[in-house]
């Protein structure tokens, strides 16, 4: 792992990470992600206007919910605006909850 950490905040402003990444992260709402990859690039910057706080993942990234696996080549997290961004042929995985697929006939 490599990184740049600005002196007054101490916060990283670029990580990265290669080789067998692995990592959990929570957001505000207490929901869980897992993620995979071979590389991961963080990076951050903060002005007046914006901030950034993005996460690319590469190398067969695989990210797990409690309710869904999302595989795409390449994979952006989008921190500071919660979003998931992902370009061409992603994969979308889902888990049914139990008895979510029971057929029921009509009653009469």
């Amino acid at each position: 792992m490599t990184g740049q950490f600005p002196t007054a905040t101490g916060k990283a402003r670029h990580l990265l990470m290669e080789q067998a990444v692995v990592f959990d992260l929570t957001d505000e709402r207490g929901q869980k992600v897992h993620g995979l990859c071979e590389k991961a690039l963080y990076t951050y910057a903060a002005s007046a206007a914006t901030t950034n706080n993005m996460v690319e993942l590469t190398g067969n990234p695989i990210l797990e919910t409690a309710d869904a696996t999302f595989q795409n080549r390449v994979i952006v997290l989008d921190r500071a605006r919660n979003k998931l961004m992902a370009q061409g042929n992603y994969r979308v995985y889902g888990r049914a909850a139990a008895g979510t697929n029971v057929f029921s006939l009509p009653k009469r």
